[in-house]
Formats: C-alpha cells, structure tokens, sequence
C-alpha cells in the first residue's frame, strides 16, 4: 500500500509538473517542527497541540537535533534563519510547490 502511495504522489508530482499545476505546501514549517525554535528541552503551554505530536517529544527532537542545527547553520550561511531556509527550499526542489506559511503571531508577519 505504502508502496504503491508513493507511486500515485510521484505521478502526480510529474503530471503536475507537466500541465503547470501549482501544489500549495500546508504547514510548511511542520508545525515549527523546522522553524529551529524548538529544542528537546521546549516545554508547552497547557492545552498546546505539540505536546501531543510525536514529532514534539522530548526523544524524537533529541533524535533530529543534528539535522535541525545543520539546517540552522546552512541558513546562518545565507545570513537567514531556519524557517526562511525551509520556505526557500520547498520551491526551489519544485517550482510548482507554493508554500503557504501560517502564523498566529504578528511579530512573525
């Protein structure tokens, strides 16, 4: 089944590509999960949705910390930050691949 999902999501990347189909990326950030902003350390305000995303816990943050630093110096390199990084990123692999970002903040604008 997984297999064959795959299938259908690679034909469908092609055939969009190729009829110039633009794809809009939701929660590009992961949830934050790429931002950088957190840690294996992060605690959650009571009721936030991460504390109950596997992603979010303490073992698997822990687990991709290499990876969200390395991230976090390649954007430091293009004097950026880890978000802006994973935004340029997603259209870069696909020029057809919109990233929609969301925020509930306004400093974050």
């Amino acid at each position: 089944m997984l297999k064959k999902l795959g299938i259908i999501k690679l034909d469908m990347a092609l055939a969009m590509s190729n009829l110039s189909i633009s794809f809009v990326a939701y929660s590009p950030l992961e949830n934050g999960f790429l931002s950088g902003k957190y840690t294996k350390d992060s605690t959650y305000e009571e009721g936030d949705f991460r504390s109950f995303m596997g992603r979010f816990k303490p073992e698997v943050i822990g687990h991709n910390q290499v990876l969200l630093e390395l991230m976090a110096n390649v954007a430091e390199s293009k004097n950026a930050i880890s978000a802006q990084a994973v935004l340029a990123w997603k259209p870069a692999q696909k020029s057809f691949i919109i990233p929609i970002p969301e925020t509930t903040k306004l400093d974050r604008l």
